[in-house]
């Protein structure tokens, strides 16, 4: 089964919380209630792709636990119904985010007021609110949403009243309700899962029994991941005095099976919510690990709620990869380019305008998206008064380094912007203006010597430190396991780049002498492309997600490309684009 692992924590504890993923692939986690019953308006946010932390939102307008969420199809964040107090009265409110705004909003209120429900976007567009309780107990009505429209409407209520359940949306486009608890009021659970199909226009859809999961917990999260299983996780088990599980389980909508994981959660959890995300891992995110539960007003010692997340890889990362090296027009492949240091001028294979001047005799090349704009700038350092200039960017100079001082442009941060960055020899130290959040940091990762090889070795979205130290050919990675790796002889150039599309840094060498390329971890290990004499320019310059094998031949001024193409695009002295800058000052001259 799928091996779980914590996460950032959120910056509050909260139980009986409830969680959506947005359309620009954050998670968002609102409401929920304390130890005290304190019943919270707070919302926070945790970017999976970028900064992996919680950052809170704009607070909802009211206050809500015991509540559901999903996002609708037009990108926004819908929280529904719930209570205002842990004991209040079941709320018909629905309040919408817009993650573009940043604002809240009301949208029309539910026909009939309700919490411990479950929502979930169906195959329609239609947000549906399903069971739960209301003034009368448990229900089993379930109402759509049109976000076209505005409005609510009721559609086949389900077959099992229940509350405390799950609902997802499988890929097969059915609803798939399950667990909870029934409406006698005595914790036994519902035993049977229901599957929603949506009917054509103007038709009702219709709720059928499915194999029932054999657990059948209540306060569970349910979801979809992105290998198309049902995943249910965690939960409050009501035959078995109402523990609270670690276990997960998938249901496989092919194969109408269960499969019970031996991999648990890290924690016990119930009463919290669960995404998958686009990193293709699924979160569990707050709830409590506390046995102890009472629906009984009179009893005011609430479960201590948790502020851990844990997540579990379960399928591909499609977090945006980091913006290929040399890609100027924006078509996630890189562009055949060159920069001729004798007059600053930088020539570009079927760009318009194709040749542009930026910078100077001695100024060395740092192509990066430093906007975000999913394209590359052109920029350049200058070793002598350590000044980046950026061409387009606001400002269009930024003194950041000393002579002497390699530049190691790359997101170290992970908001898909390039941090301006130098490596100092002399010390080992990295200089990191880190575009996130305008701060500077410096580490110490390094020797004299040492060649900086930043990559994105571990598929987090982030740069690496990283160095190659020629003497030995070892690669010592910051915060890797391990962070020392053999791999190449004196002599070799270190090329790494992602060969095999896992999203991951791949560590390789070149050997000039023989052109050889060595890929650590790949099959083949060896590849003979290029002669003596040849700079290895690997980079994705078909948009497949892959580095593709290439050498450009300063002789001649070729592009050798792995699929056979040669490209005569330069002359005798130029500078290819995708070349890293540090890669170049080590081994072809300043």
């Amino acid at each position: 089964g799928p091996e779980w692992q914590p996460s950032a924590p959120m910056n509050v504890a909260r139980e009986y919380l409830a969680s959506a993923v947005g359309a620009d692939g954050r998670i968002y986690a609102m409401g929920g209630h304390d130890e005290d019953g304190t019943v919270f308006a707070s919302a926070e946010l945790f970017d999976p792709c970028g900064t992996k932390t919680w950052t809170p939102i704009p607070p909802m307008p009211r206050a809500r636990t015991k509540f559901a969420a999903a996002t609708g199809p037009d990108g926004r964040i819908y929280v529904i119904g719930g209570r205002d107090a842990v004991f209040g009265t079941p709320l018909a409110s629905v309040e919408v985010y817009d993650p573009t705004a940043g604002s809240w909003s009301e949208a029309a209120p539910l026909a009939l007021p309700r919490s411990e429900l479950a929502a979930t976007t169906g195959p329609d567009g239609r947000i549906y609110a399903i069971g739960g309780v209301n003034g009368g107990g448990v229900t089993g009505f379930v109402e759509a949403f049109n976000v076209t429209t505005g409005q609510w409407e009721m559609v086949a209520p389900l077959t099992w009243p229940r509350s405390n359940h799950g609902a997802t949306t499988g890929t097969d486009g059915r609803i798939y309700v399950t667990g909870g608890l029934t409406p006698s009021g005595n914790g036994l659970p519902v035993v049977t899962m229901e599957t929603y199909t949506a009917g054509a226009a103007g038709t009702p859809g219709t709720w059928q029994p499915s194999r029932p999961f054999p657990i059948q917990p209540s306060d569970l999260g349910l979801l979809t991941g992105p290998d198309g299983l049902i995943y249910a996780i965690g939960g409050l088990d009501p035959l078995s005095s109402r523990n609270t599980l670690r276990s997960v389980s998938a249901y496989d909508p092919l194969t109408a099976t269960w499969t019970a994981f031996t991999e648990p959660m890290v924690d016990r959890r119930s009463q919290h919510a669960a995404v998958t995300a686009r990193d293709g891992r699924i979160y569990a995110i707050g709830g409590t690990d506390d046995a102890h539960f009472s629906d009984n007003p009179v009893v005011t010692d609430f479960a201590v709620p948790l502020a851990s997340t844990e997540s579990a890889l379960v399928g591909p990362n499609n977090c945006p990869a980091l913006p290929p090296v040399a890609d100027f027009n924006g078509d996630r492949s890189a562009d055949i380019a060159v920069f001729r240091p004798a007059n600053g001028v930088s020539f570009f294979r079927g760009q318009i305008p194709e040749a542009i001047a930026w910078g100077a005799e001695g100024d060395i090349p740092v192509p990066r998206d430093y906007n975000g704009d999913k394209q590359s700038d052109l920029g350049v350092f200058r070793p002598s008064d350590g000044v980046w200039y950026l061409r387009g960017q606001t400002p269009d100079a930024v003194g950041w380094g000393t002579e002497g001082d390699i530049p190691v442009p790359a997101d170290y941060d992970g908001d898909h912007k390039t941090d301006v960055a130098v490596f100092r020899p002399s010390s080992g130290t990295w200089y990191i203006r880190q575009s996130a959040t305008n701060t500077d940091v410096a580490f110490n990762y390094g020797a004299s010597g040492d060649v900086p090889v930043p990559a994105d070795y571990d598929g987090d979205r982030k740069a690496d430190i990283a160095v190659f130290r020629p003497a030995n050919g070892v690669w010592y990675l910051r915060g890797q396991s391990p962070d020392a790796t053999v791999y190449g002889a004196q002599g070799d150039i270190p090329v790494p780049a992602d060969y095999d599309g896992d999203g991951d840094g791949d560590i390789a060498v070149f050997r000039p002498s023989n052109g050889v390329l060595f890929l650590r971890n790949q099959v083949p290990d060896a590849i003979a492309y290029g002669a003596e004499g040849d700079i290895p320019v690997p980079a994705d310059y078909d948009g497949d997600g892959i580095a593709d094998l290439t050498v450009f031949r300063p002789s001649n001024g070729v592009w050798y490309l792995e699929n056979g193409q040669a490209i005569a695009w330069g002359a005798a002295g130029d500078v290819p684009l995708s070349v890293p800058p540090a890669i170049r000052m080590a081994y072809f001259g300043a």
